[in-house]
């Protein structure tokens, strides 16, 4: 979101982005606060090595130290601070490229939705874990997915054959949901929720919103980027709670939407919405 940068204009020294992805907002707030020095995080390796080629085509490697780590973990150094940190919830589009990702209903890979492969189950061996009433659940908190029942009773049986790839199974979702007339692949909410579940994305936002305000600079911003409405009310709640401390501030009373032009520009922003903290000087 360009807005982010609309937000920076306190003329940040550190910078931490606790979720680097392709690294575009990083990459646009070092180039616009060329003195500022930086940390990225991010857990998928691939991400990484993705803004290290970009910073270093961009004249930037030197401003930015990179780390493979997952957002939930607080830094180290409990001296630090940072006059902004970022949070953007999305899902890299890289992540659901189909020749590398498990993620793309369009893939030829096994169904995989951890956001580092390395670490954790696999799906197949993530589901065999669970129970039906387990499945529904996640299909129905992280999907909303009004025939969740039905597909977690389906998925207890499911046969390794309909899990040989990520397009095969989403085949195989549509044809037990049997929705008439669907503009949006019924798949789509579904992985969305295996990706949130199997990645504790919720657990992790909440450690997350725990110990980023401690973290900030006087007159330090906390940004953070949902997609999703219970990410966002998760945010809102976290802010107020916060913000009735004296030394902090919710500097959005109501979160700040995509403009039109970068709807335009990145369709995929139009679920976006940016909350602010401020710590007061």
């Amino acid at each position: 979101m360009s807005e982010v940068l609309e937000f920076s204009e306190i003329e940040p020294k550190r910078i931490l982005d606790v979720t680097a992805g392709g690294g575009g907002h990083l990459c646009a707030l070092i180039g616009k606060h060329r003195t500022s020095k930086a940390e990225a995080w991010d857990r998928d390796p691939r991400a990484i090595d993705r803004v290290k080629e970009r910073l270093e085509h961009l004249n930037l490697r030197s401003s930015v130290e990179l780390r493979e780590k997952e957002f939930s973990e607080r830094p180290k150094d409990e001296g630090l601070s940072f006059d902004l940190i970022l949070a953007d919830l999305g899902v890299s589009s890289f992540q659901f490229n189909p020749e590398i990702s498990g993620m793309s209903l369009h893939s030829d890979l096994a169904p995989d939705f951890r956001m580092n492969p390395s670490q954790g189950l696999g799906f197949r061996d993530w589901l065999k874990t669970k129970t039906a009433a387990e499945l529904e659940d996640v299909l129905y908190k992280f999907g909303e997915e009004p025939k969740a029942r039905k597909l977690a009773n389906a998925l207890v049986g499911i046969s390794d054959e309909d899990l040989t790839s990520a397009k095969g199974f989403a085949h195989w979702i549509r044809r037990v949901l049997s929705y008439q007339g669907s503009r949006i692949h019924p798949a789509t909410r579904i992985f969305q929720a295996f990706r949130m579940a199997i990645n504790n994305e919720f657990g992790q936002l909440q450690k997350f919103l725990d110990w980023a305000p401690k973290f900030l600079s006087p007159g330090g911003r906390l940004l953070v980027i949902s997609f999703h409405s219970i990410e966002d009310r998760l945010v809102k709640r976290a802010f107020v709670e916060v913000a009735r401390q004296e030394s902090f501030k919710v500097v959005t009373k109501r979160p700040i939407l995509p403009s039109d032009a970068e709807l335009n520009e990145n369709p995929a922003s139009r679920s976006a919405k940016l909350r602010v903290l401020e710590r007061l000087s």
